[in-house]
């Protein structure tokens, strides 16, 4: 006889948030903020919509060592209930089902509660490891809500500490080809003068952990280090996983849009500062203005380096 299924059980958290509610549904229902919300979020790549509305939707995440995950998520969002929901398509064992929603609920007109409810069953004859779920569930649970609590609560304090870049060339050559020039990094340095030495290691799952040598200027070589996804031929999402003090979070998606022309490379960088960082890394007397305008030369600059080279050593 069949052992019979384990019923589910349900973990509960809540956090405070300093933002309106609608603001912070609208955190929690854009895909493309998770991953400048919240540290472990990579990419979140929307698949399709079921028949049931649900969208499927690929989730990419980063561990604490770097390394890359994908999930899929059943992901429904109601604007007017200000609640997200999925439910993962598969689990692994020893987790047979999971899924949850979050719930916005206002509390002033500035200020807001996020309520979130994780339900989950064990695998036939894996009961007992029902509490070491429950006790990871709960740390991941309460790291998420107070990462949204923050992004939220930044956003809404000052959006200005948000800076989106974009720079783009024109490539005549194929998107297959402008892909792998980016995807193979391990030949940057014999393109891009300014690369010094690249190391990768790339996983099972397609996943990238790259560390770059790059000279900034003064003869002076930053390393890099960031995890990497690719979608062939379309976009390369990477993640900066060493920050200075000036910044939070720092994304890039490199999207490639073919036409009848050749190609369309565009690089998107998001930048989320730390206030409290920018003195330590610009000097005493340096405000926000000051971050954005070092932010958009340095890393525009080191942007359109990779871009052109790209560029030049495709159209060879």
């Amino acid at each position: 006889m069949a052992t019979p299924a384990a019923a589910a059980q349900v973990t509960r958290h809540e956090v405070a948030v300093d933002a309106p509610a609608e603001a912070v549904y609208r955190l929690l229902a854009d895909t493309a903020s998770w991953p400048w919300a919240l540290p472990t979020s990579l990419h979140l790549e929307p698949l399709e919509t079921t028949a049931d509305g649900a969208t499927r939707v690929a989730m990419h995440t980063v561990g604490e060592d770097g390394s890359a995950h994908t999930w899929v998520a059943l992901r429904r969002t109601d604007p007017a209930a200000l609640t997200v929901s999925y439910r993962q398509e598969r689990s692994w064992s020893p987790v047979a089902d999971m899924g949850g929603e979050w719930v916005v609920e206002p509390r002033t007109a500035t200020t807001s509660v996020i309520r979130s409810a994780h339900d989950f069953r064990p695998v036939p004859g894996a009961e007992s490891e029902a509490d070491w779920i429950r006790r990871t569930l709960d740390g991941f649970a309460t790291a998420e809500l107070s990462a949204f609590a923050a992004a939220a609560g930044r956003e809404h304090a000052d959006p200005g500490l948000r800076l989106v870049l974009c720079d783009s060339v024109r490539v005549s050559s194929s998107a297959e080809a402008v892909h792998a020039a980016l995807w193979r990094a391990e030949a940057w340095p014999s393109f891009l003068p300014h690369v010094r030495d690249t190391r990768l290691t790339e996983s099972d799952n397609g996943a990238q952990l790259l560390e770059a040598d790059i000279e900034v200027g003064g003869g002076k070589v930053l390393t890099t280090r960031v995890t990497r996804v690719g979608y062939p031929a379309r976009l390369i999402v990477f993640k900066h996983l060493v920050l200075p003090p000036i910044g939070a979070a720092h994304l890039v998606r490199w999207t490639i849009d073919p036409d009848e022309d050749g190609v369309l490379l565009t690089a998107e960088q998001t930048v989320v500062f730390d206030p409290e960082g920018i003195a330590a890394v610009l000097g005493d007397g340096a405000d926000l203005a000051t971050a954005r305008e070092f932010a958009t030369n340095e890393l525009s600059a080191n942007s359109r380096a990779i871009l052109e080279g790209v560029r030049d050593h495709v159209q060879a």
